[in-house]
């Protein structure tokens, strides 16, 4: 069982798992560890699927790399941890991508264009959300 560290918030410390197959999660990376999140980054999608399969997590923000293989990664995560966020954060070509991200499990889907202040916008309300309705 995880061991859950108690922040100046109050509330469990959130633990964020990021998976950079993108440019522009770099920032929100930096931005959440500077509000205190446990963030763990790795670099690919396997390197992903191992650490959740050892630890909890609060959420996942996956840089969209391969857009076919992340709909399958995120459709399999959604059904092995009914629960578990996951933000996709790339280069998404239109709105029918973002559908099919959305569909496949995403919670969000942001496009790599947006600045990091709104990734980390967006991670800190689906964290707030879950901690609200003790989703954790």
């Amino acid at each position: 069982l995880p061991i859950w560290v108690v922040w100046e918030g109050g509330f469990n410390m959130p633990e964020i798992l990021i998976v950079k197959e993108c440019f522009g999660i770099e920032q929100a990376l930096h931005q959440l560890t500077a509000l205190e999140y446990s963030c763990t980054a790795v670099q690919n999608r396997e390197e992903a699927s191992e650490l959740l399969h050892h630890q909890m997590y609060d959420l996942v923000l996956l840089g969209i790399g391969h857009l076919e293989a992340d709909l399958l990664w995120i459709e399999d995560i959604a059904g092995r941890y009914p629960g578990l966020p996951v933000i996709a954060v790339g280069n998404v070509k239109d709105s029918g991508e973002r559908i099919r991200l959305l569909n496949h499990g995403a919670w969000d889907c942001i496009p790599s264009s947006c600045s990091s202040g709104e990734i980390t916008a967006r991670v800190k309300a689906i964290v707030r959300r879950r901690e609200k309705y003790g989703e954790r």
